[in-house]
């Protein structure tokens, strides 16, 4: 009979707001407490949320706040020179959105940066569109074929 006197509250995609949120706080550089360099380009962002969305960031956190250097109010980490700074904004955006968004020439450039940055949930929806594309009988896999069939595009 404890229950009755107890209240829940539940908002649904209260995550998802709270996400967007810290998203438009990225974007207007807000509450920022890490930098990261890609090529020379410098992306700010939130610790925690590039924590909770990549192994790759989590143990590189960890591991820099063992360092006696952890004074300071904004770190800055570098990327190895392979991540270019045009698949960093697209990953980063997914970490905050869960939303990815690219042209099909760059989906193994991507999925490569994803699989450095361990993030498992694009690393997993990648293979699958792959397979999809790869099992599909759409233009875009069979370009080759068009030519032998007669068709000409003048």
């Amino acid at each position: 009979m404890m229950s009755e006197g107890l209240l829940q509250v539940e908002i649904p995609d209260f995550g998802s707001s709270v996400l967007g949120s810290l998203n438009e706080q990225r974007l207007r550089g807000h509450y920022c407490d890490v930098s990261i360099l890609v090529q020379g380009q410098a992306f700010k962002a939130h610790r925690a949320v590039l924590a909770a969305s990549s192994l790759y960031f989590r143990d590189l956190f960890s591991s820099a706040s063992d360092s006696s250097s952890s004074s300071s109010s904004q770190a800055v980490f570098e990327l190895p020179s392979s991540v270019t700074p045009t698949c960093f904004q697209q990953i980063l955006s997914f970490c905050y959105t869960g939303r990815l968004s690219m042209a099909a020439s760059d989906q193994l450039v991507l999925m490569y940066t994803a699989g450095y940055l361990q993030i498992q949930n694009i690393v997993e929806r990648g293979m699958e569109l792959m397979m999809m594309k790869a099992s599909s009988s759409s233009p875009l896999c069979c370009d080759s074929q068009v030519g032998s069939t007669g068709l000409h595009v003048k």
